[in-house]
C-alpha cells in the first residue's frame, strides 16, 4: 500500500478497467485530472476546465462506444450546475492487439480460489496506452475448487460464536419441523450451514457442512394459534370474520381441524392446508362468542380459542324506573336497548349527584336511596364508540299510597305492538279516580295503599297518590 495524493481524491475505471482517472473531491475547486494506464503506478495529469470546478461526480458510461466522461458541479457556491463532457479516446495511440494482452490469475491477497473457483482471465499489459474494445474480458480457464470451511455461512436460524461454529440463536428452535412435512415424506434438517450463494466449490467439506435428508417424524399436533386476519378481538354484526390458523408442529396434512364459531356453527376440515385462505364466518346476533379450534391426528391433539365480541350500534336507550320509592327499600333500575343485544354492552349508573358511576354488564341494578327528596337516574350505554343515555327524577317518599287497577287482557289484543296503551288508560283512570269518591265497601288493603278491582286479571295499573296529588302511574306494583 502506498501513497498516490496528499489529498483525497475520487477514482473511477475508464475503457473497462484499462485505465485509472482521478479527481479531487469537491470541498477543493480544480481543472485537472489524473489519469494512469498502468494500475495506479504513474500518474499523468490532463486538463478538462478552464476554471476550477468544484466536482461533484464524474459519470462514465461502460461499454460506450463513444468513449464520453461526463463531468458536474459548480464553479461556486452560488453558481448553477455544471456540465462538462470529455471524450476521452484521443489519450489512447490505437486500438489493443493480442500483444498487448497478458494472463491474469484472479486472486485475493494470494488466495486463488476466489468463490470456491480459480479464474484465469486475459487483461491488458500495464503501460500499454491502447484502447481496449469489446471482446478483452474473457477467461481463459476456471476450474473448481475443494470446499473448505469459509465457503459456508450460518444458515438462517444460526449464528457464529466465538469459536467460529455456527449456533443455534437463541430465538430459534432446529428441532422444529416446517407445518408441511407430512408423514412419509422427507426434509432437509439444517447442519447450521449453507453454502455462500453463488459459490462453486465441490467435495471436501460439502457434505459434512449441507442439510441432510431425513424422513418426517410422527407428530402430534403441537403449538395451535387461532387468530383473526385482523388480529382484532371485535367484529360488527352481519360483517365477515376471517379467522386464521397456524400449527407449530405435526403433520399439517393429516391433521383434522374443527372450528367451532361459538353461536351453534362449526365447520371441520380433513387437514390444515385448507384453512391456508382462512376460514370465513358471519355473526347474526351480538353477544360475547367463544370460538375453539381443535388439531387431531392419530397421536394427539391440541386446542386453542379466543374470545369474540359482536356488537352493533344502540339506536335507542329507555330507563324503567318507579317514579316514588319508599325511602330505606329496595328498588330495581333497568335499562332497555334497541336493537336488544347479549352481553355485549356496559352501563354506566348516575344516581343523583354521586361522583361516579357504579359500572355493570348487566342492564339491571338494585338500589336503596337513604333519604327523601328528588333525585335524578342516569344510564348511559357503551357500544363500541357510541354512547347513548336516558334520565329519570325519582320521588323519595317515607310513606305514600297506591290504588291498583285491573283490567281486561282483551287491551292486549286490541292493541297489537303498542305497549304504550298501558300508559294512556293509566292516564284516563287517574283522573277518573280523583273525581270519585271510594267506598270502603268496594276496596281493600294492598300494600299499604287501596286496591280496587275491576275483574280477574292479572294485568293492573298502578295509581299513586301523596296528600290527593297524583305521583306516576305504570303498569305494575308501585
Amino acid at each position: 500500500m502506498m501513497q498516490i495524493f496528499e489529498e483525497e481524491h475520487n477514482v473511477w475505471f475508464l475503457d473497462k478497467g484499462g485505465a485509472l482517472v482521478a479527481v479531487k473531491q469537491p470541498t477543493v475547486p480544480t481543472r485537472h485530472l489524473w489519469i494512469s494506464f498502468d494500475e495506479g503506478r504513474q500518474w499523468t495529469r490532463h486538463s478538462f476546465s478552464a476554471m476550477p470546478l468544484f466536482v461533484d461526480g464524474v459519470l462514465v458510461e461502460a461499454g460506450a462506444e463513444n468513449h464520453i466522461m461526463t463531468f458536474f458541479g459548480h464553479f461556486s457556491h452560488r453558481s448553477e450546475w455544471q456540465l462538462i463532457k470529455i471524450d476521452y479516446k484521443s489519450i489512447f495511440t490505437r486500438r489493443c492487439t493480442e500483444g498487448d494482452y497478458q494472463t491474469w490469475h484472479l486472486h485475493n491477497q494470494g488466495e486463488p480460489c476466489i468463490m470456491g473457483q480459480k479464474q484465469i482471465y486475459m487483461k491488458r499489459r500495464p503501460g500499454n496506452y491502447c484502447m481496449v474494445g469489446w471482446d478483452n474480458s474473457r477467461i481463459l480457464s476456471a476450474e473448481p475448487c475443494i470446499c473448505r470451511a469459509h465457503d459456508f455461512e450460518c444458515d438462517y436460524g444460526f449464528e457464529r460464536r466465538g469459536d467460529g461454529n455456527c449456533l443455534p440463536a437463541f430465538w430459534f428452535n432446529p428441532s422444529m419441523v416446517s407445518q408441511s412435512c407430512s408423514q412419509g415424506q422427507n426434509y432437509l434438517n439444517s447442519t447450521g450451514y449453507r453454502k455462500v450463494v453463488a459459490n462453486n466449490c465441490t467435495k471436501g467439506v460439502k457434505e459434512m457442512y449441507s442439510a441432510r435428508k431425513q424422513q418426517c417424524p410422527n407428530r402430534p399436533p403441537r403449538g395451535l394459534v387461532l387468530t383473526t386476519r385482523d388480529d382484532k378481538l371485535t367484529a360488527n354484526l352481519g360483517s365477515n370474520v376471517t379467522f386464521l390458523l397456524r400449527l407449530e408442529e405435526g403433520d399439517s396434512m393429516r391433521t383434522n381441524i374443527q372450528l367451532d364459531f361459538g353461536d351453534g356453527t362449526a365447520v371441520s376440515y380433513s387437514n390444515l392446508s385448507w384453512t391456508q385462505e382462512g376460514i370465513r364466518h358471519v355473526y347474526r346476533s351480538a353477544g360475547i362468542f367463544r370460538v375453539t379450534a381443535l388439531a387431531e391426528n392419530s397421536l394427539g391433539f391440541d386446542t386453542s380459542s379466543l374470545y369474540l365480541h359482536v356488537t352493533c350500534p344502540v339506536e335507542h336507550i329507555q330507563l324503567l324506573a318507579p317514579y316514588v320509592v319508599i325511602k330505606n327499600k329496595e328498588v330495581n333500575l333497568t335499562a332497555v336497548v334497541w336493537p336488544s343485544h347479549f352481553r355485549t354492552l356496559t352501563y354506566f349508573w348516575w344516581l343523583g349527584n354521586n361522583t361516579e358511576p357504579i359500572i355493570t354488564l348487566d342492564s339491571s341494578i338494585s338500589h336503596t336511596f337513604s333519604s327523601e327528596g328528588m333525585i335524578t337516574v342516569t344510564v348511559q350505554v357503551s357500544s363500541g364508540d357510541s354512547i347513548l343515555q336516558d334520565s329519570r327524577t325519582i320521588a323519595i317518599q317515607e310513606f305514600f299510597k297506591s290504588l291498583l287497577l285491573s283490567f281486561s287482557p282483551n287491551l292486549d289484543e286490541a292493541n297489537p305492538d303498542i305497549p304504550e296503551w298501558r300508559q294512556d288508560v293509566g292516564r284516563v283512570i287517574k283522573k277518573a279516580v280523583l273525581q270519585e269518591e271510594m267506598s270502603s265497601s268496594s276496596h281493600r288493603k294492598c300494600l299499604g295503599g287501596v286496591q280496587a278491582c275491576c275483574s280477574d286479571s292479572p294485568s293492573v295499573v298502578c295509581v299513586c297518590v301523596d296528600n290527593g296529588t297524583v305521583l306516576s302511574s305504570c303498569d305494575s306494583q308501585c
